[in-house]
Parts: C-alpha cells; structure tokens; sequence
C-alpha cells in the first residue's frame, strides 16, 4: 500500500489485490450494517465516503462476485495478516 499527493487537494492510494479484496469486504460490512453493529458516524459525510469508495472499489475487486468469494476474502486476509512467530 502507498498514498502520495497528486496536485492540489488530491491523494492517490495504491493497493494490492488482496488489499482491494480486503479493504471492500470491510467497507461493504460498514455500509450494510454499520449502524446496527455500534459503527456510529459522526457526521452523514463518513458514510458518504464509505459508500463512495465502496462503490469505486467494487468493480476492481478481484473476486467481488465469484462463487468462492469468501475463500478469497480469507486468503486475501491470510496474505495480509501480521505473522505471529
């Protein structure tokens, strides 16, 4: 992962695949049941970012809509994972 300013205002982040897998995953948790899970936003701007980069990570998400989506998630999960030894 890597985040750099590009002009003025703006910031471009740069992920693996398996973070895109990851990360969506969670926003899509957030999204569908943020509120009923504690996740409280403070202001209806956070959930407008949640949505918004929900849907912009959606279509790059390798897996996002395959039949073995959660085994992706989780290996996806199992690359990223801090090693414990």
């Amino acid at each position: 992962m890597d985040a750099k300013r590009v002009g003025v205002g703006r910031v471009v982040i740069g992920l693996t695949n398996e973070e895109t897998l990851v990360l969506s995953d969670l926003l899509h948790r957030w999204e569908r049941d943020g509120t009923q899970s504690g996740l409280a936003f403070e202001d209806q701007a956070e959930q407008r970012v949640i949505w918004d980069l929900t849907a912009l990570l959606e279509p790059v998400t390798d897996g996002a809509f395959s039949a073995d989506y959660l085994s992706s998630v989780t290996r996806a999960r199992d690359a990223l994972r801090d090693s414990t030894e």
